[in-house]
């Protein structure tokens, strides 16, 4: 019987997984003991990215906008009160960021730069996506003590915050405010058979966020590692949040 030359491509395991440093330490980020920290996890993404990337300058940056905001609420404030303060100091023109404030990049909306995607980039620019913006939200709102995670629609991001009686909200992070489930759905085409199994619309864990906050460097891996990177990348994916789709789809493309 003939053997197609191409039948090595539908082998499962042909292609070898390198050992990586970068998805052992965000390995062992996404599985802290206490709790997962986004600002470590998202330092961890960006060194995988660039190996000479200033982790002080930006964690610095992190963490003078946090104490910004915490500087504009009152010391036990409800969740909701201080994420009305973070987005008056990222979104809202002032001292605070210099008259400079954070914004929709229009000439790249959905990050086709793969470099556009980071959070390193959007604090340089002030111009972020709809995977940056949301990413910076939960960074900073987790120094602030709130609850939150990254959420999915379909080609979108969107964070989630836990207000004090455990009711999840919607935070748009690219056209600043709080929706409802059904404008996501009706603009966004959101299926029910998708919401049904968890792909979109689905308050995630800390570890499946961290699974949601790896998509930049899967996109980085994509055009700048061999295969097996990327097959490794999208294993851990896999394994913090079996329901994300993203990590199937880059688990397909280094044996497609």
């Amino acid at each position: 019987m003939a053997i197609s030359p191409w039948s090595w491509a539908q082998m499962p395991g042909a292609i070898p997984i390198p050992d990586d440093p970068n998805v052992k330490a965000l390995e062992q980020l996404a599985d802290a003991p206490d709790r997962v920290d986004y600002a470590k996890v998202q330092t961890a993404i960006e060194r995988a990215v660039n190996s000479s990337f200033d982790a002080s300058a930006f964690n610095a940056e992190l963490d003078r906008l946090a104490i910004l905001v915490r500087a504009r609420v009152p010391k036990g404030a409800p969740p909701t009160e201080v994420m009305t303060a973070l987005g008056q100091v990222i979104y809202t023109s002032g001292p605070w960021n210099d008259d400079h404030p954070f914004s929709y990049d229009l000439d790249d909306p959905l990050g086709a730069k793969y470099q556009n995607k980071l959070v390193s980039t959007y604090l340089h620019t002030r111009k972020g996506n709809c995977v940056s913006m949301p990413t910076l939200l939960i960074i900073l709102g987790q120094k602030l003590g709130l609850n939150m995670t990254l959420s999915q629609a379909p080609q979108h991001e969107f964070a989630r915050l836990q207000d004090v009686n455990g009711r999840w909200f919607n935070i748009e992070a690219t056209s600043p405010g709080s929706p409802p489930d059904s404008k996501y759905i009706n603009e966004l085409h959101v299926t029910s058979l998708s919401m049904q199994s968890g792909i979109y619309m689905r308050t995630t864990t800390p570890r499946e966020t961290v699974a949601a906050m790896l998509g930049p460097l899967e996109s980085i891996y994509a055009h700048t590692r061999p295969p097996g990177y990327l097959l490794g990348l999208a294993k851990l994916e896999q394994r913090l949040d079996p329901k994300n789709a993203n990590e199937y789809v880059s688990e397909a493309k280094p044996i497609s």
